[in-house]
This record gives structure tokens, sequence and C-alpha cells, in this order.
């Protein structure tokens, strides 16, 4: 097995008992000396100390399901590092409840396996009336310093697996590195990071995305979105599934777009989407970049299947 593979099914593994509130099996995935930072949650130190926090962080519910996204594993040596979005709903009587935040976490390889030694976390946004997720402390919702203001936990230029191991030992195939250039391109946009979203974008970069119509250039492209993303540090880019077609030095890639909504139980196994991202990528040295990118669709014909294998054609 790749090293990212493990990582990230240990990753899944340690998230996965939260639906039933218990971490307790996954114990041995956290390093002895790991140290997080959250949020939500504050800070703690030690594995026992970890687990105490997050066991009890749990919100309790009869349904509940944690959806891991856009996931990217730099891995040099006996070092990685990870980012992941996670989109969580909470189901407690008749009341649905969403929230969701993004992670970058450190890992270190020993003679036993990959343990992670870092986990940051920040709680992008909160939707619903679940009193855990309203004990906790309001997501920041607009930039700007003030006094006593929390500050990030995650830092982009510290944290962000390209960054901090900008040459990964595992690249994968073709149809692995096109996702990794959108999953680069949402945490550069998210995260607000214009020197990511540089190298992924050629110069004369096309776009036709909802709300601004046609761009003509890369920098037409980062300066528009200068402008609308300002005061919005709560929007992000959960990839429910991706399709990739490879011809050459030339690719295609859609990604359509995980939204919450009014779940129940019956529907907590069915992804919706409300949008689809068109791109085109091109092969330039050796690196996949973003030629086309993104076209969005709110509404669309042709759909990717869910965790039933029925197909979706769902809008938000």
């Amino acid at each position: 097995m790749l090293a990212r593979e493990e990582i990230q099914a240990q990753f899944h593994a340690l998230i996965a008992p939260f639906e039933k509130g218990d971490l307790t099996p996954v114990a041995t995935t956290l390093a002895p000396e790991i140290s997080m930072e959250t949020s939500n949650l504050g800070d703690a130190h030690g594995r026992a100390e970890i687990l105490s926090t997050l066991n009890a962080a749990a919100p309790a519910s009869q349904f509940s399901r944690y959806h891991l996204t856009n996931e990217y594993i730099a891995v040099a040596s006996i070092k990685a590092q990870h980012s992941v979005y996670l989109t969580a709903a909470v189901i407690q009587g008749v009341s649905t409840s969403w929230f969701g935040g993004h992670f970058a976490n450190s890992w270190d390889h020993a003679e036993n396996g990959w343990h992670i030694s870092t986990i940051r976390f920040e709680l992008d946004w909160v939707y619903g009336s679940h009193p855990t997720l309203n004990s906790w402390p309001t997501p920041r919702n607009q930039l700007g310093w003030a006094p006593g203001a929390p500050l990030p936990k995650p830092l982009s230029a510290l944290d962000g697996p390209w960054h901090v191991l900008p040459h990964s030992d595992e690249l994968g195939s073709d149809e692995q590195q096109i996702v990794d250039a959108f999953t680069r391109y949402t945490w550069a946009v998210d995260q607000w990071d214009l020197s990511l979203m540089d190298e992924i974008f050629a110069d004369d970069l096309y776009t036709n995305i909802s709300p601004f119509g046609p761009l003509r250039s890369k920098r037409e492209f980062l300066s528009t979105l200068l402008l609308f993303r300002t005061g919005r540090p709560y929007l992000h880019h959960a990839m429910g599934a991706t399709e990739v077609e490879v011809d050459g030095d030339t690719a295609r890639l859609q990604v359509y777009r995980l939204v919450p909504y009014g779940a129940t139980p019956e529907l907590l196994e069915r992804n919706i989407f409300g949008a689809i991202y068109d791109c085109t990528l091109q092969r330039v040295d050796g690196t996949w970049v973003l030629k086309a990118s993104p076209s969005l669709r709110e509404n669309f014909s042709k759909s990717p299947r869910n965790r039933k294998g029925e197909k979706i054609c769902q809008r938000f």
C-alpha cells in the first residue's frame, strides 16, 4: 500500500467512530505526544487528553454522517502533510444540523506505521440547532483583525501540504494528479493563498463562472476572486465526486460540489450535489495546470453515482 493510501485509510477510520461517539478503537493512530489545535474544541496535548476531548465533543445524535472530501497528502520519506475538508450531518429528533471545517494534519512514520503528530482544525460554518454545535465558538465570518479575535488554527503558508512538503514522493497516476490540481485550487481559494493559485493556472486561462461571467486571463480571474472572497472566509468547496478523461497532454475534469441539505435518516447515504465544475487541463513540463477552469453550472444532465450506486441529478 502506498503511504498516501495508508494515511487516508487511517484518517477515515479515525473519523468514522464519531458517528458512534467512541474513538477508543483507533487510539493507536495518534502519536503518544500528539498535539491538537482546534477553533471549536480548544487545544490539547498527548494521546489521552486528546482522546478524552474528542470523545466528549462528538454531538449526541440518532443518526449522523461525516463526509471527508478535498483530500491531499504529500509524503516525503518519514514525514507527511495532510489537508482534508469535513462536512457533517447530525440528526436529533426532527432536526438536522450541519457543520463543516478543514484539517491540516502532520504525520510521522515509525516502526509500526504512520501516526498523526499534529491535528489542526478550523470550524468554517455551523447550521442548525443542535446544542453541542451551538455551544462551540461562533466561526469567523468576516476578515479583519479586532482585539481578542481568535487566530485561525491552520495557516496555509505554514501548514498547507504544498508548502510543507512541496515535492511529494508519491504523485500518483495522471488522473490522481489532475484531481490533486483541483484540490489545490479549492484549498488555495478557500484559504486565499495566492502563491498556490499562481502556479496552477495557465497565464491565458479562460473561465466562465457564475456569477462573474467570462474571465479571460489568470490575472483577471485572481483579481475577481480577491474582490469576491473578501469577507467570506466561511465559504468552501466540498468535492462530492470527480470524473477525469485524459487524452495525451490534455484532460477534462468534472467536479461535483457537495452541499448541505435537509437530510433524513433515509437520505444520509445519498450525496446531494448543487453544482458541477467543468475544467480543462494541460500538461506543461510534466505538471498538470488548469487551462480553462472552473466553469460552473448549477444544474446538469449528467451526474455521478451515489454511495448506493444510484444515479443522482439534484439541484440545491
